[in-house]
């Protein structure tokens, strides 16, 4: 669905009207001001998402780390406790 802007359309359709061009041309302003602000707002959410994207990541990281080095502790003490069952 289109948007139409009212006062841009009465002044394409009488072209030699100052007044109606000069409120067409705020209009445009506006929508322009708008959607520059939505353009903003979009690049800080995308912002935010990708260091929110890089935190999990390295959350993850740190987690399959972790993982690691316990089965490795693990192993140590199983390790330990055979060396210590032996007679």
């Amino acid at each position: 669905m289109a948007i139409q802007l009212g006062a841009l359309r009465d002044a394409l359709l009488n072209p030699g009207d100052i007044e109606r061009a000069n409120r067409a041309a705020e209009e445009v302003a506006g929508y322009e001001n708008r959607l520059a602000a939505i353009d903003t707002r979009l690049s800080v959410l995308q912002a935010g998402v990708g260091f929110m994207t890089l935190l999990l990541l390295a959350l993850f990281w740190l987690t399959f780390g972790i993982r690691a080095d316990l089965a490795q502790v693990r192993a140590d003490v199983a390790t330990i406790a055979r060396q210590a069952a032996k007679p």
